[in-house]
């Protein structure tokens, strides 16, 4: 809405030109100060939210989910291949 976008304007400016423009005077220091706004900003729309019922509250569920035990499965073997010797072939490209 742009009343919210109004109050983060509001914010940030405050911040900004507050202590003789001390947060304005740097990258670091207007990217916080703008961060600072639009987080309030946010929070008071939320607030407003919950408080007209537009967004219900979400209740803590005790629901501790499914738990499943499975058998564990005997026909997963590995093969075992044992030799005595290990002979090398060549091999050649077809012509």
């Amino acid at each position: 809405m742009a009343v919210f976008t109004y109050i983060a304007t509001a914010v940030t400016n405050a911040l900004l030109f507050a202590g003789g423009g001390f947060l304005g005077s740097s990258l670091i220091g207007t990217a916080i100060a703008t961060a600072t706004g639009y987080i309030v900003a946010g929070g008071l729309a939320v607030a407003t939210a919950r408080a007209l019922g537009i967004v219900p509250e979400i209740p803590d569920t005790k629901d501790p989910g499914v738990t499943l035990q499975l058998a564990p499965n005997t026909n997963n073997k590995l093969q075992v291949i044992m030799v005595k010797h290990l002979q090398v072939v060549p091999y050649s490209m077809p012509q």
